[in-house]
């Protein structure tokens, strides 16, 4: 008995660890809300990023095309702390979906939001964008 007792407790205290590193999203918001709710949306190239990935960690940007956001703030961010990190690589570029939630002075990026490198863009999401920029007196 004693033994049924400490593997339930071990099996409930496992699922509760694999219960708190999970990375939860909510459902996608539509496109227009999430242009409308985020901070900023751009293509950039990642530049640098330190080879030690603490969190969070701070990503350097060759910001291109804005979409919605100040150009100047754009070419530093930070990746989410937790399991939700986003998986940057070095020389690859990405649209991205960035927000100040956490901070009103650093960007936020997650694996939860719109963010997804450009090749894996839609042309349809890019003339959405270019529009909902246009709407909003960006271009």
């Amino acid at each position: 008995m004693r033994l049924s007792v400490s593997i339930f407790l071990a099996l409930v205290g496992l699922g509760s660890i694999l219960q708190a590193s999970a990375c939860e999203c909510t459902p996608l918001l539509s496109r227009a809300q999430e242009f409308k709710q985020v901070t900023a949306v751009y293509t950039a190239t990642v530049v640098a990023m330190p080879s030690r990935r603490n969190t969070p960690t701070i990503i350097q940007l060759k910001v291109d095309k804005v979409f919605k956001g100040n150009r100047k703030a754009l070419s530093r961010i930070l990746e989410a702390e937790n399991n939700c990190q986003f998986n940057f690589q070095v020389g690859k570029t990405y649209l991205i979906y960035a927000d100040n939630e956490y901070s009103p002075t650093a960007l936020f990026v997650n694996k939860c939001s719109r963010t997804k490198e450009l090749i894996a863009a839609k042309k349809e999401e890019l003339a959405e964008l270019q529009k909902l920029a246009a709407k909003a007196g960006r271009q």
